[in-house]
Formats: C-alpha cells, structure tokens, sequence
C-alpha cells in the first residue's frame, strides 16, 4: 500500500506558461516512502542492457554517437553495429523504410531521448555539430539545454542540468 502524506513542502518553480507558481504546480504531496516496499535484498532481472536506436544507415550513425559518447564499436551483426562508452551501450538497427522522428511535431513521434550532461554546453554544441548532429528548430531552454538531432533525427539534449554526482 502506497500512503500520501498531507506535509507541505517548499518548491522553486518557474513557470513557462508565464502564471504565478501557484498556479501552475495546483496541490504537491510528499510521497511516504517508509511505506514503500522494500526492494533492498531483490534480486534485479536484468543486470545490463543496450539502448536500441533504429535508423536507415547503421554504420554512419554508430560512428557518430561513438564519436560523442568517446566510445567505441564493440561488434556488428549483420547491418546493425553494437558500440560501448564508459557508461552506456547502443545498438543502431538499420530497419528498411526509417524515417526520423518529427520532434516536436508529432507525424512521426519520437523513439527515443537521451539527456547527456556537460560542463560547457556552448563547446559541447559546437562538437556535436562538428560530428554530425543539427541543432533543432525548438529549443524550450536555450540557456540550459540544448536540443539537437543525430544524424538520423533522434532528438537528444545536452545539458548543464544534471546533478554533478550523476556524472
């Protein structure tokens, strides 16, 4: 059973929609988490995994996100190519008929979104443009994430917002 405290808490929210931030957040409940299950002695299922990311040209597109991530092509099988970096695994799967994502229209919704931080998003933009990615029409927050598009038009951000202990 999950129980929802009534505790107030305090929450800096800046608003898009340009109303106060009362307005926009309506009723916050803290969740009682000593009421949670506790999952500490399971078991996972899974132990590791590999994103997949379907494209037109398996080989053009691993090179890029291995460029990106300082990764590098662990094997191909048939047209799809596996590559590693330090903390993530890709699989780019060459399917017949691909056609990108359409973000942030919804034609041809998006498959996939990868929020990658850094420290200089300026330099970090200018790179990935360097390697092939394109900088997106909408940009919602310029100022601390950048939208961009790989070479097969997955959307992914770079970003100054992730916490430094997660990177």
């Amino acid at each position: 059973m999950v129980a929802w405290s009534e505790d107030s808490v305090a929450v800096n929210v800046v608003p898009s929609s340009g109303r106060s931030p009362a307005q926009s957040i309506g009723r916050i409940r803290l969740f009682e988490l000593s009421n949670c299950l506790d999952y500490s002695s399971r078991v996972a299922v899974v132990q590791r995994g590999v994103i997949s990311m379907d494209c037109a040209d398996s080989r053009s597109l691993a090179e890029f996100w291995t460029a990106m991530l300082g990764g590098e092509v662990m094997f191909t099988n048939g047209p799809n190519v596996v590559i590693r970096s330090d903390w993530v695994w890709l699989c780019m799967m060459q399917v017949d008929d691909y056609r990108s994502p359409t973000w942030p229209e919804n034609e041809v919704p998006k498959q996939i979104h990868l929020d990658l931080a850094v420290d200089q998003l300026e330099s970090s933009v200018t790179e990935a443009l360097r390697l092939g990615a394109r900088q997106a029409r909408t940009q919602p927050n310029p100022d601390q994430w950048r939208v961009m598009l790989d070479p097969a038009g997955h959307p992914f951000c770079l970003t100054t917002l992730v916490p430094a202990e997660v990177r």
